[in-house]
């Protein structure tokens, strides 16, 4: 891979990447190594998928350190559905704070796999809108209004 990561180095382009252990962790995909090439690479701009899943509080850490890293919401807030429950029960039980969402709003990215969605689109807004108190809600047109990206 490290001449993959040099290339979009030398091509300035992003790195979209699933490195989250959900729905099953590798040795590969897991945390300490996303972490290593951020370190090995710290000009790369990775995005990682899914808010790391199911390492997103240690993904939203590494965020301070490293600069050009980035995570998208694809399924994070989309409530679980009984087919994929018998993969993990774990599945989108992100800890992921309105305050979060503010301190890193120019580096979390609106994804949605659309059109490949195992869920009408309109559950995982309504899903995040939900899990909210009133008071603690952000806008209700933030997932409408953002500009699209899959």
């Amino acid at each position: 891979m490290l001449p993959i990561y040099e290339r979009l180095l030398a091509l300035d382009r992003f790195l979209l990447i699933h490195v989250g252990s959900a729905p099953g962790p590798t040795n590969t995909t897991a945390f300490p190594a996303s972490e290593r090439v951020m370190e090995m690479f710290p000009k790369l701009k990775v995005v990682v998928a899914h808010m790391g899943s199911f390492e997103t509080r240690q993904f939203m850490g590494l965020m301070a350190r490293c600069p050009n890293l980035y995570l998208d919401t694809t399924m994070a807030f989309a409530p679980i559905h009984h087919e994929y429950r018998k993969i993990d029960t774990r599945l989108n039980r992100i800890s992921v704070t309105n305050d979060d969402l503010v301190r890193w709003q120019d580096r979390i990215l609106f994804g949605s796999d659309f059109p490949v969605l195992p869920y009408p689109y309109e559950e995982e807004r309504e899903a995040h809108v939900a899990s909210r108190p009133a008071t603690a809600r952000l806008p209700k047109d933030l997932f409408t209004t953002m500009p699209l990206s899959s």
